[in-house]
């Protein structure tokens, strides 16, 4: 059965659907227990999700005029809940909660430089964008 047939993993948490017969499923995950987060699947009609998929280009990051740096999702159906700000070396510099599609930090330990955010989204989407803080 396994052989002709796709298997195909359901990620209730992400709203993503992965062909485990083409790669290996890979996540990032809080500790605990979710007992109702995968689902195994073997017809790909349930690849119809009405998840909203926010492509990266869908963030923006704009710096304002106090130096405050303002971080908006273009969809008012997603929140942003966390916003990671890593330096180009990789250590973790800032990390934020957000309970809103368009979210203001202040950036101002950071220097003139060229940084990564690292945004997770309500549907536990995450986005990953580089931008410059001057």
């Amino acid at each position: 059965f396994l052989s002709t047939n796709s298997v195909y993993l359901k990620d209730n948490y992400t709203g993503t659907i992965h062909d485990l017969t083409n790669s290996a499923y890979t996540f990032e995950s809080e500790g605990g227990g979710f007992e109702d987060r995968f689902e195994i699947v073997f017809n790909n009609s349930v690849l119809s999700v009405d998840t909203p998929d926010i492509a990266d280009n869908k963030l923006s990051i704009i710096e304002m005029d106090d130096g405050d740096m303002q971080f908006t999702i273009n969809n008012n159906q997603l929140k942003i809940n966390t916003v990671s700000i890593f330096d180009l070396q990789g250590r973790l510099v800032y990390q934020f909660e957000g309970n809103s599609s368009s979210e203001e930090y202040n950036l101002s330990n950071l220097s003139t430089s060229v940084f990564i955010a690292k945004v997770e989204l309500s549907n536990g989407q995450v986005i990953t964008q580089k931008s410059i803080k001057r």
